[in-house]
């Protein structure tokens, strides 16, 4: 971030300090949510952002890197608008997106990364603006949450959305993946490098395909099991109710 870009931050931060209105939880109100840069945060949160519907429309700003998995989310969920580079205050990245926002209103703006991009707040007029606690980013953000994203539910007073009902898998194409990998089941999904004893079928990420390839979406989506590294498949896997082998 250049110095001239810190200087504009830290003379123009005085239009966040207007006092807002306490929440309601009858009220409804639009959603501007920026959602965490790593693929396993990403889906921890996914279940917190989709109860959020409930009272109000979604836009989620997402890295582009999670657009396979973002394919798999219903379109009716949210609205997606991927970027590559974090938007920062006065440069074409910030001043794209604003302009695709355009005359949309929002009454509330979620920042899930942390640190907090303080450069977010200046893409809407949003009276509230939550992010991770971190007293540094008031008074950029004015509302913090202290239990991480789970205290969302508290705030609003919502529930925790069912995971499966946020994706959408197409069983022709399950059916269609299965096939051409030459599996069946009772199948296996490996995401590591240990051996395991295991009667059955076994498809392992990067010995037999891409972790960038959508197709090992669909095959962990029809596996009975998996086993290996604590990440976006894991995550996946416990949302589907796979069987967890240590």
């Amino acid at each position: 971030m250049s110095l001239f870009t810190n200087i504009y931050l830290g003379f123009s931060k005085r239009r966040f300090l207007k006092p807002f209105n306490p929440l309601s939880k009858k009220a409804r109100g639009n959603f501007l949510v920026s959602v965490p840069s790593q693929a396993t945060e990403f889906l921890k949160v996914i279940p917190y952002i989709a109860a959020l519907k409930k009272i109000g429309d979604i836009v989620m700003i997402v890295p582009q890197h999670h657009e396979t998995i973002c394919s798999f989310i219903k379109p009716n969920k949210f609205e997606i608008i991927f970027y590559v580079i974090p938007p920062r205050v006065l440069s074409k990245e910030h001043d794209g997106l604003k302009k695709h926002l355009g005359k949309k209103s929002f009454q509330h703006i979620i920042e899930l990364n942390k640190p907090a991009n303080i450069s977010l707040p200046y893409l809407t007029t949003a009276e509230k603006r939550i992010c991770l606690y971190d007293r540094t980013k008031f008074p950029y953000y004015n509302i913090m949450l202290r239990d991480n994203v789970e205290s969302l539910c508290d705030l609003f007073a919502i529930k925790k959305y069912t995971p499966r009902r946020i994706f959408t898998f197409c069983l022709r194409e399950i059916k269609s993946t299965m096939k051409k990998h030459k599996k069946r089941r009772p199948l296996l999904f490996v995401n590591g490098t240990d051996k395991i004893d295991w009667q059955g079928d076994t498809i392992t990420i990067g010995k037999d395909i891409s972790a960038d390839s959508p197709e090992a979406y669909r095959l962990l989506v029809a596996a009975d099991a998996y086993c290996g590294k604590n990440d976006m498949f894991y995550e996946l896997a416990k949302m589907f109710s796979k069987e967890i082998i240590a």
